[in-house]
This record gives C-alpha cells, sequence and structure tokens, in this order.
C-alpha cells in the first residue's frame, strides 16, 4: 500500500470537524506543517455529496486542471434505543481519508478511522502511495 510516515491513536492529531468550512479552506487542514511544500496546491475544488448515507467526496485540482486533492468521509450509523419507544441514528463506523498529490507525482495520504466498536478510538495514519487512493 505505501510506506507509513505517522500513525496516532486517540485523536493525538487535535482533529477539527471540517464541517461547515469551505473546500478552499480545509484541504490543508489534516497535512502536516513540515509537508506542506511538498505538495501542488489545488485552485478549483468540486465536492460530491451522497444523499443516502452520511459521506462527501472533495476533489481539488491545479491550475491545470489536474486533480491533486481528493478528500473522502463517510458515516455508517446503526439504530440505538434510549430505552423507552425512541429510536436514534448512532454513528458505528467513520472514516476519513485525505490525499494530495506531491510535487514527485506521488500522493500523501491521511486515513483516519472511528469504529465504536473498538477500544482504540481514533486511529490516523500518514504515508505515502504511487497512486492516488479510491
Amino acid at each position: 500500500m505505501g510506506l507509513s510516515l505517522l500513525t496516532n491513536s486517540n485523536n493525538e492529531l487535535g482533529r477539527t470537524c471540517p464541517v461547515q468550512e469551505s473546500p478552499a479552506r480545509h484541504w490543508m487542514s489534516d497535512l502536516p506543517r513540515q509537508l506542506k511544500d511538498l505538495v501542488i496546491t489545488p485552485v478549483r475544488f468540486d465536492v460530491h455529496h451522497e444523499h443516502e448515507i452520511a459521506a462527501e467526496r472533495t476533489i481539488g485540482r491545479d491550475v491545470f486542471g489536474k486533480i491533486c486533492f481528493c478528500d473522502s468521509k463517510y458515516v455508517l450509523t446503526d439504530l440505538q434505543s434510549d430505552d423507552g419507544d425512541t429510536l436514534y441514528e448512532d454513528p458505528a463506523y467513520a472514516e476519513s481519508t485525505t490525499s494530495w498529490r506531491m510535487v514527485d507525482s506521488r500522493w500523501l495520504v491521511c486515513r483516519t478511522t472511528k469504529d465504536r466498536t473498538r477500544c482504540k478510538g481514533y486511529q490516523t495514519r500518514i504515508f505515502v502511495c504511487e497512486s492516488m487512493p479510491n
């Protein structure tokens, strides 16, 4: 898959929720500061929302129209009971994958998962791969 550069658990990166942020503003939010000069800056963003489940994908393009940024997020929920007659949706699993095309054409990828069924909480891993992740 790729060379792992960083692995953190239990939200050690201090991630913030990107809700209500524009793509132009949050495209660097998961990018470690020391790696900022290694990636290509997007100038245009296309945002795609999934209406069946809580999911979103943002594609960023450079000045030549080539993809240089990709951010995918989704949340899977299950029904829970409040010990009464009311059911509500509770997040069971969430995943976010953010990737940046580097100046050498490889991709820097940050993948964060949150699994309610496992006691590890958030897990974040940053790695390099040869092609853009799906």
